[in-house]
């Protein structure tokens, strides 16, 4: 879709199999317009590949935290009585070089297995000078611009993690399920009134409010499972949970991109990624090298 014919979008290597190289096949529908690729901490695997091929081509602009760093190359093994196991025989470079995983230690994986949980305590989610970069695997992309290994995929643009809403009352609503409970009732119960109410997706957006009486049976739901309110957490995290309520009705009685079209309006990253989309010298700046650019 992005690259031109022929540009590398990834490949393997392995100790025991053969290296992998995978070509875009064909030149790309949209080879020029600005790309931003939104990514965090939990974004994996195929994401991580997207992201990477985009940097290291400069095609595009990666905006957000440091990604997970899961690029494992697993192949199916069956067994004749039907069983199967998926053995690690490789691991995923993008086209600069990097490997996408992240390091790991043998017989020690404590660090790999909380590897998240270092990074919040570090402080890397939320300050652009504690992110981990091992400036011993530098590459560069297409134009020259330096990019660093170490696993993950680090954005060009970083934005750290917004816990202005965040409170231990609204994440125990979520544990319980009491906010999935509650939507599904919902919209069960309102189904016709609402497709009546909102015959698309752009006027449920548009018109759809969660009022205070759904709030109060949400609360009811949270404490038949146990969560106690809290008045003052509960007004921290109320604007989020509105909106997050207004997503997963909109998710059933349309599409998954409706939440996104909804929560969205309070989400850091796509708010930066949208203003430097439509910022074409700040956008440029981020893919000129620092030698260019000075």
């Amino acid at each position: 879709m992005l690259l031109d014919k022929d540009d590398l979008i990834v490949y393997t290597k392995g100790d025991r199999v053969p290296d992998g190289r995978f070509n875009s096949r064909i030149s790309g529908v949209m080879p020029d317009g600005r790309v931003v690729v939104m990514v965090n901490q939990y974004s994996a695997s195929a994401s991580e590949i997207l992201s990477g091929a985009v940097q290291d081509h400069d095609r595009g602009v990666i905006v957000g935290r440091r990604t997970f760093g899961k690029g494992l190359v697993q192949r199916p093994f069956p067994f004749p009585d039907g069983s199967m196991i998926r053995l690690t025989v490789a691991r995923y470079y993008t086209p600069s070089g990097r490997c996408i995983q992240k390091p790991y230690s043998d017989g020690d994986d404590s660090n790999y297995a909380e590897d998240i949980l270092h990074r919040y305590r570090s402080g890397e989610l939320s300050n652009a000078d504690s992110v981990h970069i091992n400036k011993a695997e530098k590459f560069t992309t297409d134009n020259g611009r330096v990019v660093y290994g170490g696993g993950g995929i680090m954005p060009d643009r970083f934005v750290p993690i917004d816990t202005t809403y965040y409170s231990d009352y609204y994440r125990d609503l979520v544990a319980k399920g009491a906010v999935n409970r509650f939507c599904m009732e919902y919209v069960d119960k309102h189904r016709s009134q609402l497709k009546k109410n909102y015959r698309n997706e752009e006027a449920f957006v548009a018109g759809f409010e969660v009022t205070d009486e759904m709030m109060d049976r949400l609360k009811d739901i949270g404490e038949k499972e146990g969560v106690e309110f809290n008045a003052a957490e509960y007004e921290r995290s109320e604007p989020q949970m509105r909106l997050s309520i207004k997503g997963l009705i909109g998710r059933d009685l349309f599409e998954q991109s409706t939440y996104h079209r909804v929560v969205n309006a309070i989400d850091p990253s796509y708010n930066e990624a949208l203003r430097l989309i439509q910022d074409e010298a700040e956008y440029k700046s981020l893919l000129t090298p620092a030698s260019a650019a000075q």
